[in-house]
């Protein structure tokens, strides 16, 4: 018998990894990234790796989803479960919620190198489920769903029908390509040198892309508008929305007819673009819902999860 019972999220996407045990919150919520000590070719992982790296010119701080070897992956989860330091006589439930694809035997390797316990209950569930959750679609009816993510170094879409994927397809426009594209018109038309943490707040907080609205702000004393900057956003979810048209085009009619009658819905944290909503539906002639929780609609959908293991 079992003292205590803990359940453990832990949400490895490609920009922050975050941790989440119930009754505690988030405990850990640190970039993705990690570097080797070059004394000891220790692992180091977020804040601490970003630290480290720039004070050593020489070290090579990479994002263990995207850019490192697979053996390297393994170490990054291996350092990051540490940091849990759980009760030897408690049952862990772990769902763990990867923003790359992991076969069965990749999932196995993790288990195995992570060294958790056969007692312990581990989930391996998409994010794009847990995001769905927790923006409250409903994924268990037949009735499928379109879901589109544009996350901030990754978006998807994918088709949802009693907690099942059956399509899902990568698209080319996430929420650091726009904030790309904002820092590169800023600095070629007004000679402006901003962070890409400052293109992201001003994407959120000024652009408009319903354009009924002409919000103006001053970056180092020169005047930027929402009309201004609407067009630079605006052919770049233009871009999202020639992909989905190709989606949608392959559908079956039953499929189709399906998504028209409720929608697609919208989650991630680009979905917080004022206007985004009519905009795709201008474009693409289809309702759009853009869920309660853009930013934290993971971390709700593993909280959700928990109440039913």
């Amino acid at each position: 018998m079992f003292k205590t019972k803990n359940h453990i999220g832990i949400d490895f996407s490609t920009v922050n990894t975050r941790i989440y045990i119930h009754n505690k919150g988030i405990i850990y919520d640190e970039p993705t990234t990690m570097c080797h000590k070059k004394d000891t070719n220790k692992i180091i992982t977020g804040f601490e790796a970003k630290d480290y790296a720039s004070n050593n010119d020489d070290v090579l701080l990479v994002n263990p989803l995207l850019e490192a070897p697979n053996q390297d992956l393994i170490k990054y989860c291996v350092s990051i479960i540490k940091k849990l330091k759980v009760k030897v006589f408690s049952l862990n439930i772990y769902v763990l919620s990867f923003s790359i694809e992991l076969n069965e035997e990749e999932q196995q390797k993790l288990v195995k190198a992570c060294k958790l316990r056969k007692k312990d209950q581990i989930y391996f569930i998409d994010p794009l489920i847990l995001s769905a959750i927790g923006n409250d679609i409903d994924i268990t009816s037949n009735s499928k769903k379109l879901i589109v993510n544009i996350g901030a170094s990754t978006s998807s879409a994918a088709i949802i029908a009693e907690n099942q994927i059956s399509i899902h397809e990568t698209l080319p426009v996430d929420g650091k390509f726009l904030d790309f594209s904002i820092v590169k018109y800023l600095k070629l038309k007004h000679n402006l040198d901003i962070s890409f943490d400052e293109a992201n707040e001003i994407k959120i907080k000024l652009v408009d892309l319903s354009g009924k609205v002409n919000k103006k702000i001053l970056i180092q004393g020169i005047e930027i508008d929402s009309n201004e900057l609407r067009p630079i956003i605006g052919e770049n979810i233009d871009r999202l929305c020639q992909s989905l048209k190709l989606l949608l085009d392959v559908l079956s009619t039953s499929t189709l007819e399906s998504i028209r009658e409720t929608g697609m819905f919208l989650i991630g944290g680009t979905s917080s673009i004022n206007g985004i909503d009519k905009y795709i539906k201008e474009k693409l002639n289809i309702k759009v819902n853009v869920g309660p929780n853009p930013l934290n609609g993971l971390i709700e959908g593993m909280i959700k999860t928990f109440k039913n293991l």
